[in-house]
């Protein structure tokens, strides 16, 4: 990007041109000249929020390139003092706060923020980050609260939608296509296309608090709700009448997280 420093030089400097007699007889009142002008120059810099070496190297220019205004004679003292204002100038120009880096961006940079840091490494929807252990812990850090999003906790409870769908997939394989029929109703055949198909049926039952929640999302009636609710605390309990020993044994597993999950 390109920079320019427009700095509009103060009228005391402007019109300063200084004879050699002034040079020698009047030392105190150059060294004031030449701080002011020093001052009028970090404040400059100062005034940029980031000056890089760039702009730090344009801002010697200018004042080296102009001897006959700008240069004066300095004590030990006017330039340890120009040291320091020039120091504080980048100190200030380039401050950060801790702020922004759990933001995960640069200062000043609220356009694009940047991935968050290992230690905060969770990024709330408005770039705040957050460490992993404050997410569904009651207490909502996100100024949206999305760290205690509902749906978002439960899954983090269940096994992985990836997981559920390539297991009701394989379920399918195995027993016909119309399989699932047994457990969600009519509305499961031909892969479940009827509530969406396989992967739209994972995600609800990856992230569906409770049963009502699921059937719900999936439009059942409340009597293949209670059916669906019957069959899976018979699924666990090893005394299903619905299943077969074999088709009951490849639901347990999953059932069972289900169920140590609040599901039902």
């Amino acid at each position: 990007m390109a920079f320019s420093l427009d700095l509009k030089v103060p009228t005391f400097l402007d019109s300063t041109k200084l004879s050699g007699r002034e040079f020698q007889t009047d030392t105190v009142a150059l060294e004031k000249k030449s701080l002011n002008l020093l001052v009028f120059l970090v404040t400059g810099i100062s005034s940029i929020s980031k000056p890089d070496k760039k702009q730090l190297a344009m801002v010697y220019c200018y004042y080296t390139r102009r001897p006959h205004r700008f240069f004066f004679p300095m004590s030990s003292q006017i330039q340890l003092l120009v040291a320091l204002l020039l120091l504080c100038s980048v100190a200030l120009g380039s401050a950060f706060s801790i702020r922004e880096i759990i933001k995960g961006g640069k200062r000043n940079d609220e356009s694009a923020p940047g991935p968050c840091p290992t230690w905060h490494p969770f990024q709330c929807p408005n770039g705040d980050c957050i460490p992993i252990k404050y997410l569904c812990d009651g207490s909502p850090d996100c100024s949206d609260e999305y760290d205690e999003n509902q749906s978002m906790c439960t899954a983090a409870t269940r096994p992985p939608v990836e997981e559920t769908a390539s297991f009701l997939k394989a379920l399918l394989n195995a027993h016909g296509k119309d399989f699932l029929v047994k457990l969600f109703g009519p509305k499961a055949r031909n892969e479940l296309q009827g509530m969406g198909g396989v992967d739209q049926v994972a995600v609800a039952l990856s992230q569906s608090p409770t049963i009502e929640t699921f059937a719900k999302e999936m439009k059942l009636t409340e009597e293949e709700t209670a059916r669906l609710a019957e069959i899976l605390d018979a699924i666990v309990s090893g005394s299903t009448s619905e299943l077969t020993a074999n088709e009951a044994a490849d639901f347990r597993f999953f059932v069972q997280k289900l169920q140590e999950t609040g599901f039902f």
